[in-house]
Parts: structure tokens; C-alpha cells; sequence
């Protein structure tokens, strides 16, 4: 089994598109808030990461298995985290984005895969504070990004219904 991950491309957007949706669709099924209601990444959204060439790939045998965001860019809601701080940084952050698997890979391990992928590529771009967040609900996303080794550190506010989010860093060496 060949498994790697590479920037995606514009051919590759109708299956980020494919996975998104499954992933909205999981999200919904389980009550969770996040990513409904025109809140969650959208075709506009997946285009811009894909041109800004932040957007990567999980390729497992030549197909598209998940993706996920790498994002440098300073976030407001970041800057203002409530109830509790960041740890001391390193300079600039990476915030990792839009993290999802095609249905066949999930349970399989690919999730920690694909997010030990996307820390090693933010390291390997000099980053060494990483970034990431998601709804107080999804619990399953919570357990993932703690198993990779992120630590909780409080919560952010993002502009958009159920925009409440738990926030996690990591501080590489």
C-alpha cells in the first residue's frame, strides 16, 4: 500500500467535494452543529484553498482518501481565545483546517495518519506552533486530535451560527 500526501489540485476538487459533503452528512446524522447550514466549507472556500495551494491530499493506492487545511494565516477568533491562553510560542502559527476522510478509510487509521502528515508538513514549513479547533459536540474529532498529541487550551468564538469551538495547540521542537 503506497499512502503519501500531496497538495491537491484543481482536478481533485469534485472528490474534496464528495468527502466534504459525506462528512457534513455524518456530522448532521449525529447532531452535531458544525459544518451545517451553509456554515461549513463550501465549493468557493475548497477552490480558494486549493489555488492558495494550502489544501493537501491523503492518497492511499492512487485515490483520495481525506484532506485536510494548513492555513498561516492570522486568525481573529484565534487571537482571542476565552477560558484559558495559548502556551508560549514560537513565533507565527499554522492552524490546521477542513479535516476529512472518504467514508471507506475512516476507522482504519487514516484520520491519525493523515493528521501526523499535516503536522510534519507544517514543521517542515518552519512552523513549530500548530493549531486547530473544532465544535464542543464533536467529541470524536476531540478524541483524534488529542490521540495525535494536541492539548486543549480553551475556546474560541468563530463568526457563525454554533460558532463555539474548543481550541488545541501543539509546540513542536
Amino acid at each position: 500500500m503506497v499512502v503519501y500526501l500531496r497538495r491537491a489540485v484543481p482536478d481533485d476538487l469534485s472528490t474534496i467535494i464528495e468527502i466534504i459533503t459525506y462528512a457534513q452528512k455524518l456530522l448532521y446524522d449525529q447532531n452535531i452543529p458544525q459544518w451545517q447550514n451553509n456554515d461549513g466549507p463550501n465549493q468557493k472556500l475548497l477552490e480558494y484553498d486549493i489555488k492558495l495551494q494550502r489544501c493537501y491530499v491523503l492518497i492511499v493506492d492512487q485515490a483520495i482518501a481525506g484532506l485536510g487545511v494548513l492555513s498561516s494565516e492570522i486568525e481573529e477568533p484565534y487571537e482571542q481565545i476565552k477560558n484559558g491562553q495559548w502556551q508560549l510560542t514560537y513565533g507565527h502559527y499554522m492552524t490546521i483546517h477542513r479535516v476529512a476522510l472518504a467514508p471507506f478509510y475512516q476507522g482504519k487509521g487514516f484520520a491519525s495518519l493523515l493528521m501526523n502528515y499535516l503536522i510534519t508538513t507544517a514543521r517542515l514549513n518552519d512552523f513549530r506552533d500548530i493549531r486547530i479547533d473544532t465544535h464542543p459536540q464533536n467529541t470524536a474529532m476531540q478524541r483524534l486530535i488529542e490521540k495525535v498529541g494536541f492539548s486543549y487550551q480553551g475556546e474560541i468564538l468563530l463568526p457563525i451560527s454554533n460558532g463555539a469551538r474548543f481550541a488545541y495547540q501543539m509546540i513542536l521542537a
